[in-house]
Formats: structure tokens, sequence, C-alpha cells
């Protein structure tokens, strides 16, 4: 279900997997949204290109954060995703950015702005030292309810992207890098350009909880113990099959990875979709014991062998989102202007 798109001014192009599952929806819902942030509302410096240096500009969190932000949001405000698919994807953005320790030192601006120093000089799509995406989504979430909250749910991050398209669309040159922080002041109130720099130009940790707070929702994380089976697997690219993608502990010791995967504990995975082997594979893993040997048979450079695996227990830390609106109408309505922007 993996899937990988790049936008152009009036089409994308979009590479998937195998089939439409949620991954590839969202990246759909992502080029679409591309159409409008990006293309059109976009950063003056971002066209006409110089092609031979790469163009500079702090916003790349806003442009492609916010519109992963908006894939997410839009999609559930509209039903192809649920309320949980929505907190999955604060979650996974989440655990990316609290996981790197780099949000301490580097900004979403800095991320953005500084995207030319990495490799070498030669850039990435991603960002200097964490992602632009994964950061961007939650400035998005943070600011969308700030807004709200500020102005009794009249005023949102769709409003603040609405003057953005008034000052681009049309083939107009672009916004300036300043001028989303105007933009915010506008509609946030005089206090609101203190509270933009902190989120965006200062680096540290961003305030999910206490914003979450404001709509009935706490953002808590939990230990659990779990069985690991000391491997992950991922799709065997240009064929449907499973292969090794990393080893832990001593599993390190029998498996490697691109080890393609036939069979686990007696239970072949062939057959089907490369997304059927997958699932078939993560069900075997997630029913392994810890302390009992499995036997896991494999194909390696063209041979295939038999290896035992032996599962061990693990603790791991995880989070997720909950209700605690208590019945608190200010709090509830708040959530659902944000869920549903003005919808019965």
């Amino acid at each position: 279900d993996g899937g990988g798109g790049l936008e152009h001014l009036s089409s994308t192009q979009i590479s998937l997997a195998q089939g439409v599952g949620p991954r590839s929806i969202r990246v759909c819902a992502h080029e679409f949204f591309h159409l409008w942030n990006v293309k059109r509302i976009r950063s003056r410096v971002l066209g006409p290109f110089d092609y031979t240096k790469l163009p500079r500009t702090g916003a790349l969190y806003w442009l492609e954060g916010v519109t992963d932000y908006y894939a997410s949001l839009l999609s559930f405000r509209h039903g192809i995703l649920s309320e949980q698919d929505f907190f999955g994807d604060l979650i996974q953005n989440t655990t990316s950015v609290r996981n790197n320790g780099a949000r301490l030192r580097v900004s979403p601006y800095e991320s953005s702005m500084r995207v030319d120093e990495t490799n070498g000089g030669r850039g990435n799509s991603n960002g200097y030292e964490i992602s632009y995406y994964n950061l961007g989504w939650l400035v998005g979430l943070v600011l969308d309810i700030e807004l709200r909250s500020r102005s009794g749910g009249k005023r949102s991050l769709d409003d603040a992207m609405r003057v953005l398209w008034a000052m681009c669309k049309g083939g107009k040159p672009g916004f300036e890098e300043g001028d989303i922080r105007s933009i915010m002041l506008q509609l946030g109130g005089a206090t609101m350009g203190d509270y933009f720099d902190g989120i965006v130009m200062k680096p540290g940790e961003l305030p999910l909880e206490e914003q979450l707070l404001k709509v009935g929702l706490k953002l808590e994380n939990e230990e659990q113990t779990y069985v690991d089976a000391g491997f992950d697997v991922q799709p065997v690219f240009g064929a449907p099959g499973v292969r090794v993608a990393r080893t832990r502990g001593a599993t390190s010791n029998v498996l490697k990875a691109n080890d393609q995967i036939a069979m686990i504990g007696g239970t072949a995975l062939s057959g089907g979709t490369t997304q059927e082997m997958i699932a078939r594979a993560n069900a075997l893993i997630a029913g392994l014991q810890a302390q009992t040997p499995v036997a896991i048979r494999i194909v390696r450079d063209g041979n295939s062998m038999e290896v035992s695996v032996t599962p061990f227990a693990a603790k791991r830390s995880f989070w997720k989102v909950a209700d605690v609106a208590n019945g608190d109408a200010a709090k509830l309505s708040l959530r659902k202007s944000l869920y549903f922007a003005g919808k019965n």
C-alpha cells in the first residue's frame, strides 16, 4: 500500500505499490491539495526557477507539512478517513518528531530554509535534520486550534489558506517569507505573532497536549509489554513477496535485511497480492510467543534455507488520543468546528 507523488501545475504523477489502501489514499489527497497549496499558493521563490541552484524558503513546513495536515483533515471531514485514522496520523507525526532530538534545536522554519545544507549541498525533499512534513502537520494542527480557540470557532487555518489563495491566485507571483505570520496576526490578534514565532520560528517541543485539551482531547503516552520477533517485514519490489526489513537482538545473527521470507512456522506466505502476503506475515508474527523458537524459511542469494528465530519479551511506549471533554460544551463545539468546518 505504499505510494508516492510529484505535483505539477495542473496534474500530478502518483506511483502506487499495489492497490489503493489507506496510505495511497493519503498520497492522492496530498497531491490533490497541492493544486492549491504549493502550485498556486506558493513562496515567491518557487517559480520561475533558476535550475542551477536550489530555491530557499522557510515555508516548506507549510507547503508540504500543512498540505499533509489538510490531506488528513479533509479526508476525515468527508468520510474517507475515520476519526481514529485522523488520530493515527496525529500519532504518527508526533512519534516521528518526538523521536528526533533535532526538534529541540531546529525550528520548522529552519528545517525548511536550510534544506540545501543537507547531502553535501545537494539538498533533499524532507528537511534539514528533521522532516518539515512531520513538523508541518503538527504546526498545522497547533495553529488551527489556536485560531479557533482565540475566536470561539469563528476563525481557523482554513481562513488563513483562503487569504493566501486570494494573494496568490490568478498567476500572481506568490507570497513573501513574512506573509504567513502577518496573516496569523490578522486572524488571531496582536499576540498571535509571538505565538506563531514560538511555534514556527523557534525550536522546541510543540504544545500538542495543551492544544488538544482546548478541544477536549488528551495525548498520552503509555508503556506496553509485547512479543518482539526480532525482525520486521516489507514488500519485495517488482514481484509479490515479503522480505526482511530490519532485525534486532539475537535475530540479527540469523536473519539479514532483504532475506525473502517464504514460510513462518510452517505456514507459507505465497499466494495473493503483496498486500495480502504482508498482512499474512504480520498476522503470523503477531501470534508468536516469547522464548518459543519458530522456524523461518528464507531465500538468500537464490538459496533456500531454514533458520530458527526466538522471539523475546520487550517494552515499548506508544501515544494515544483520548476524549477528556467530559461534556464541556465549549470544547466539544470547538472540536466540531475543527472536524466539520461549519457542516451540520
